[in-house]
């Protein structure tokens, strides 16, 4: 994401306390630390993240492909951290030696290596004692989006659903899974469906409030999909995001 060059002018005062941030870590200098002020008053509470980097050795490999010359979850992490997310963790059951090869030492970045087979909500659940009670942006690792991430945190706050799930319409989705919205609400899942259709699919992008997680035992396999999604839907506390811009799905290594 592209910055736009800024000239403020400030207190001396202001300037003594904007100092006190630089950590030379993850505030490193005097511009850094007003964005990220800036980002905390425009973002509210999110400031944490959650990339699920599969349950199999398939799934690492999408995570690591290349697309336009650096790893996908190099695309995911700058995504993340261009809108100010802090906190970032990458949960896998894989090696995680490469992922650690390509983060190095970005401090913004945790691997978290989890049991195996516990599906993508078993994985976030046994993740949550590494997470602060506010909402939680979770991404699938094998997918490629520019999806602005600040109109999503402000779509979650202002309908204030459990769970915000970014849809998109898609035509010809007999390979894709199926959302029915009423208005801002996901009322309803459908499997893949027989016949090609004009349909909104889940993108693989979400903002979770961690608490709807915490009563889950964590030694249970789910998928947020299929056991999570469609009881919260039920209950008309998920919300589906309309987003039309980029997105690719690895896994399927189709144009979406």
């Amino acid at each position: 994401m592209s910055k736009t060059r800024l000239t403020i002018t400030i207190s001396p005062q202001i300037v003594r306390e904007l100092d006190k941030l630089i950590d030379g870590k993850i505030i490193r200098n005097r511009s850094h630390a007003i964005e990220s002020l800036v980002n905390k008053q425009l973002m509210g509470q999110v400031s944490q993240a959650v990339i699920l980097a599969g349950g199999s050795p398939e799934a690492l490999e999408r995570t690591i492909t290349k697309v336009a010359g650096q790893p996908l979850i190099t695309h995911t992490i700058n995504l993340l951290t261009n809108y100010g997310i802090e906190h970032i963790f990458i949960v896998t059951d894989q090696n995680t030696a490469p992922l650690k090869q390509i983060i190095g030492d970005n401090s913004h970045v945790t691997i978290i290596k989890q049991p195996p087979n516990k599906g993508t909500a078993g994985a976030l659940i046994n993740t949550l004692d590494h997470l602060s009670p506010s909402p939680i942006i979770v991404i699938h690792s094998d997918i490629f989006t520019d999806i602005n991430l600040l109109d999503l945190i402000r779509f979650h706050r202002d309908h204030q659903q459990e769970i915000t799930i970014a849809v998109k319409p898609k035509l010809n989705q007999k390979e894709f899974g199926k959302a029915i919205m009423s208005g801002h609400r996901i009322t309803k899942f459908l499997s893949k469906p027989n016949t090609a259709e004009v349909g909104m699919v889940n993108i693989g992008v979400y903002i979770i409030n961690p608490s709807i997680l915490r009563n889950i035992r964590k030694s249970q396999s789910l998928m947020l999909e299929t056991d999570i999604f469609p009881k919260l839907a039920e209950k008309n506390q998920v919300a589906g995001y309309l987003f039309e811009g980029l997105w690719y799905d690895i896994s399927n290594k189709k144009e979406q």
